[in-house]
């Protein structure tokens, strides 16, 4: 059979941005020239989630069926995967099941190698899974990413390779991520050689109204807040140029910093303010020990966020702390509250704990807390 040419290729390519799913399906079976135009479209994104699906009515009954074969058919036609450039999967636990072709892993796996030209990976499964078969497939892939979401336990410095087209790595809210030295190391050299300015970040879900921002200049000297507002801006239309929303949402950061005695500091802090004008709650995780002096780059820094009631210091590596006297501590709690009035709370890197109450230029010593975790105390 000729090669029809009722239409030119290009034409046929500019016509199938306006279908919709149902209709490039029939367009992809017209003919050969009308299937790879088609076809571009209809593996561009492959998207399946149920992780939060537990009705066995659901909509999404017999979902795992569909994804095994979506897998299967993507690992046995690469020239039909390497049209994939974004693959969703967030699956819960009563999903993924084992048949007689193998686990499904193993298929994911396969899949996960055909599509080389992917540049979005979101992953997300439930805690029962074992991430060991999908993080020994993601070390032989070799696609260019732009865009990671992944879990803690599938951390891209553990299988990615460094692609400058690399901008964003975030972890999913349930799982945070807590890097060690070693880890840090790995993403500050991703970073210095990033022509985007590499993003590393996460949320926490705080209650049913508010998101707990974890954020890392740690990794990156020209770190802002700003490409995290856009992103939660382009995922979340109601954010857009709605302050009155960030206000109520997000008003707790964690800030993982190189030094609270480093003018950097005091830029983290302005993005921060500009960027989610809310905080209230501030924690920082401080890479380098130190005595937290001189103070007036920290007082400078917190003058950057009104707001701010509560102010929680922890330390990577506590073995290293140089000592600071209570009664120093005293003064620097006097001299913060000074540029920042609001400020009730300071969790110190010794941990101590030192409040006040309304109104009051009192501080008070409190117990230290014995672990990491340090809520905030929420006003209903």
């Amino acid at each position: 059979m000729q090669r029809s040419s009722w239409f030119p290729i290009d034409i046929i390519h500019e016509i199938v941005q306006f279908c919709d799913l149902s209709t490039l399906l029939e367009v992809a079976l017209i003919s050969k020239d009308c299937q790879s135009p088609a076809e571009s479209l209809i593996y561009r994104t492959i998207s399946f989630d149920n992780y939060r699906c537990r009705h066995e009515n659901c909509h999404c009954h017999g979902l795992e069926r569909r994804v095994e074969n979506c897998l299967k058919s993507l690992a046995a036609h690469p020239n039909k995967a390497c049209h994939t450039r974004a693959f969703h999967l967030e699956l819960g636990s009563d999903t993924v099941h084992h048949d007689d072709d193998g686990p499904f892993f193993d298929i994911l796996a396969a899949a996960l190698l055909a599509v080389t030209r992917l540049e979005v990976l979101q992953l997300k499964f439930s805690l029962f899974f074992d991430y060991c078969i999908v993080l020994s497939a993601l070390q032989r892939c070799t696609f260019s990413l732009k865009t990671i979401i992944v879990p803690a336990s599938l951390d891209p410095a553990k299988w990615a390779r460094f692609h400058d087209n690399l901008r964003e790595v975030r972890f999913h809210k349930e799982s945070g991520w807590d890097p060690n030295l070693e880890t840090i190391s790995v993403y500050r050299q991703w970073t210095a050689h990033s022509s985007h300015r590499l993003i590393v970040w996460a949320l926490r879900p705080l209650g049913s109204f508010s998101e707990h921002i974890l954020a890392y200049p740690v990794l990156n000297p020209y770190w802002s807040a700003r490409p995290i507002r856009e992103i939660l801006n382009n995922s979340i239309s109601s954010l857009k140029n709605n302050d009155d929303f960030v206000l109520c949402r997000f008003n707790t950061a964690e800030l993982w910093v190189s030094s609270i005695t480093g003018k950097t500091l005091i830029n983290n802090l302005k993005s921060l303010n500009e960027s989610f004008p809310a905080i209230q709650h501030l924690y920082l995780i401080v890479e380098d020990a130190e005595s937290y002096e001189p103070s007036t780059v920290l007082s400078t820094a917190l003058s950057s966020l009104p707001r701010l009631a509560t102010l929680y210091m922890l330390l990577l590596n506590r073995t290293k702390l140089t000592s600071v006297s209570l009664e120093r501590e005293l003064e620097l709690a006097h001299t913060w509250a000074e540029a920042s009035p609001n400020l009730k709370e300071i969790v110190f890197l010794s941990g101590n704990i030192l409040d006040r109450n309304e109104g009051s230029q009192i501080w008070t010593l409190r117990p230290p807390r014995l672990n990491r975790q340090i809520e905030p105390d929420f006003e209903e």
